[in-house]
Formats: C-alpha cells, sequence, structure tokens
C-alpha cells in the first residue's frame, strides 16, 4: 500500500508538472503569434509610408519622409530584437 501511495503521488506530481508545461507552451505560441501578427501589420504600413514618401512631392514630401522614417525605425525597434 505505500508503494502504490508513493506511485500514485509522483504520477500526480508528473501530471501537474506536464500540464504546467504544456501551458508554458501554449502562451510562448501565442506570444510568437501576437508578435508575428503585430510585425506584419508594421511593415505593412512602413512599406506604404515608404511608398507614400516616393510619390509625395513639394512641401508634403517632408512629411511623408518623416512618417516613413518614424514607421521604419518603429518596425525595427519592435520587429528586429
Amino acid at each position: 500500500k505505500k508503494e502504490q501511495a508513493i506511485e500514485k503521488k509522483l504520477a500526480d506530481q508528473r501530471r501537474k508538472r506536464e500540464a504546467k508545461e504544456e501551458s508554458e507552451r501554449q502562451k510562448a505560441a501565442q506570444k510568437s503569434a501576437a508578435k508575428d501578427k503585430k510585425c506584419a501589420r508594421l511593415k505593412q504600413q512602413m512599406d506604404s509610408a515608404s511608398e507614400d514618401a516616393t510619390r509625395a512631392a513639394g512641401r508634403s514630401a517632408a512629411k511623408a519622409q518623416s512618417k516613413a522614417r518614424k514607421a521604419t525605425e518603429k518596425y525595427v525597434r519592435e520587429c528586429r530584437s
């Protein structure tokens, strides 16, 4: 009986540990997917701002170039680390 109690306790501990590890894996996968989605959105914004800066003329060109630079900096800061 004592051996069975010890075996049950060890099995319970193993199940708890495995459940915790699985939960941590799921959280990491969700975090990774969220970052991928965010970076895809930031890349699209960066590309769009760069296109706008290329097409802009006159006084709006400086503003468009500034927007493109900021979009690029944000993408690099948040997605290339």
